[in-house]
């Protein structure tokens, strides 16, 4: 069966007919269509194999913006090396929940900033300068030596101490 790129919505994912649909917006984001249920999956490689993942069904109250938030976090776990396939983000070694500076920076950026006077200024210089750099690394990990060399010290700092104080 073919695959058919489209933009969704919640509302054309509750309507479309029988078959695969890959989310235009968001990269790997997949909807099945069979005749008793819509699975959102999320589809990447890994080495020299493509996988799938599920995400959940519409029928048990998954939404497209959960779906498309699940596969931002399993792309980001690739991009940090992580297995998407175990629970939370667990690897033998490694903490129980991990967070990305990409996804935190999301939050931070709808929570914190949308609401401050000079927020747009400061998430353009972050999105601009350090969004590409550290958008894949495990917050965990990122220390300040990482920042010294970095002018943008206090946006980003800030968001480090935030997602570390709410964990």
């Amino acid at each position: 069966m073919a695959v058919i790129k489209k933009t969704l919505s919640q509302k054309l994912a509750a309507n479309l007919p029988e078959g695969r649909y890959s989310d235009a917006a968001t990269p790997g984001l997949r909807l099945e269509v069979g005749k008793r249920a819509r699975t959102f999956s999320v589809i990447y490689r890994r080495g020299d194999k493509t996988e799938s993942l599920k995400v959940g069904r519409v029928d048990q109250s998954v939404t497209l913006k959960q779906a498309r938030e699940r596969a931002g976090d399993i792309q980001d776990q690739l991009a940090a090396g992580i297995s998407p396939k175990m629970p939370l983000g667990r690897e033998p070694g490694q903490q129980d929940f991990v967070v990305t500076f990409g996804r935190a920076w999301v939050r931070y950026k709808d929570e914190y900033l949308s609401n401050r006077r000079t927020g747009k200024s400061e998430a353009e210089f972050v999105d601009l300068h350090a969004l590409q750099h550290f958008a894949p690394r495990v917050m965990s990990s990122i220390t300040k030596l990482d920042l010294e060399g970095w002018k943008f010290l206090t946006p980003v700092s800030c968001v480090l101490w935030k997602t570390r104080m709410q964990s």
